[in-house]
């Protein structure tokens, strides 16, 4: 007799995509390939993540929900953050309506800025999966809606199991979770998609810096570290290339300025949101992540499986993935001295560079693959669903 697959409802807080959804995305296809799961997923409008699921047969519901957070502190913010849960509250009992008939067995939230996913697993007396992808106040300078307390304790009460995607998730976390309950399983990519050819143009050292352009992601940093090498070292020979859509207008025009006022337009390009990164990343030398608190730095293995040298902050989960001068370099937050004087030694030493793009490409494949990350899932769910 055949066993039934486990419905599995899958709530994200956006419906682009960017790093959060890539690997919702990705995990999704490795259940759905292996045939393990029923995945629907829940969406707060329409976007390009509910046209590739839709592409590849997966059921989306949108019905439109706030985060559990706001941007700023504030009394004004405060209320309209109360406003909004209280909205929440009023709506989660539709979406229960719109869902209930399709007898899930579990919901999985992709974020820890939505507890929408708390509130439908008590109504529907079903296990709760709580992905943890972020440091939200740290990285993203968020506050809760309700609260610090509330939300430590939705955190502690409100899933049967907390999935983080690095030890500095974990072990922040596990200051108000029972660390007992919280389970670490770092993001896994397609290794498939980065089957390509070795050989690169060597005439300029391309240079390419990905992600939402935000504060705390640091883009003014690295910009600053070419201004650097251009105008000091007087080299000539390198280019930044900047992915991803801005969060604000005033940020974006400060980076602009940056570049005008240096006189570095012939060395930093801006190309916006790029879909297809794999192939874009095929033809790049170098890859930096600057942020700060960033709760593990998918790009980062992207990186690596793209055959590039990571150069990454020392902040949030980047540690964990890059060590020093073995598979890519780790500069101080923030220290645009050094990190300029990594991608001035990098472009100084071809044959090292060589070997660490070999060793944290053997690295990624080991322990960054979609299929080690689905296994790892699928085990948990199937944990959860005996007891």
């Amino acid at each position: 007799m055949k066993t039934q697959k486990p419905v599995v409802l899958y709530i994200s807080n956006y419906a682009g995509f960017l790093g959060a959804n890539r690997s919702l995305y990705q995990l999704i296809l490795e259940l759905k390939k292996e045939e393990q799961i029923t995945p629907i997923v829940l969406l707060p409008c329409a976007g390009l993540l509910s046209d590739k699921l839709d592409a590849i047969g997966v059921k989306v519901i949108t019905h439109g929900f706030y985060f559990s957070v706001v941007q700023a502190s504030g009394f004004k913010e405060r209320i309209k953050g109360v406003c909004r849960s209280l909205w929440n509250f009023t709506h989660i009992f539709k979406i229960f309506f719109k869902i209930r008939k399709y007898n899930i067995n579990i919901i999985h939230t992709n974020t820890s800025v939505v507890d929408i996913g708390v509130y439908l697993s008590i109504m529907m007396k079903v296990k709760h999966v709580w992905h943890i992808r972020e440091f939200a106040q740290q990285h993203y300078h968020f506050k809760y809606s309700l609260g610090e307390k509330i939300a430590r304790l939705m955190y502690a009460k409100g899933a049967d199991r907390i999935i983080v995607i690095s030890e500095a998730l974990r072990l922040y976390y596990s200051k108000f979770v029972e660390p007992s309950n919280i389970i670490k399983i770092y993001n896994g990519l397609n290794i498939e998609d980065y089957a390509f050819n070795d050989v690169k143009q060597t005439e300029v050292l391309e240079i390419a810096l990905v992600g939402l352009l935000h504060p705390s992601k640091h883009q003014d940093i690295v910009i600053n570290a070419i201004s650097i090498l251009v105008h000091q070292y007087n080299i000539s020979c390198i280019h930044l290339h900047i992915f991803g859509n801005s969060s604000s207008v005033a940020y974006f025009s400060d980076l602009k300025n940056i570049v005008t006022s240096n006189s570095l337009e012939n060395y930093v390009t801006f190309h916006g949101y790029v879909d297809n990164m794999v192939d874009v990343l095929s033809h790049m030398h170098v890859g930096v992540l600057a942020s700060e608190f960033e709760a593990f730095g998918r790009v980062t293995i992207e990186y690596m499986l793209s055959k590039m040298i990571a150069v990454v902050s020392d902040s949030g989960a980047n540690t964990e993935l890059v060590v020093n001068g073995v598979t890519g370099y780790v500069f101080t937050l923030n220290d645009t001295q050094g990190l300029s004087r990594i991608i001035y030694h990098i472009l100084d030493n071809p044959n090292e560079r060589s070997k660490i793009i070999s060793t944290a490409y053997n690295y990624a494949v080991e322990n960054f693959s979609s299929s080690i990350n689905a296994k790892k899932i699928f085990e948990l769910y199937s944990t959860l669903l005996i007891n």
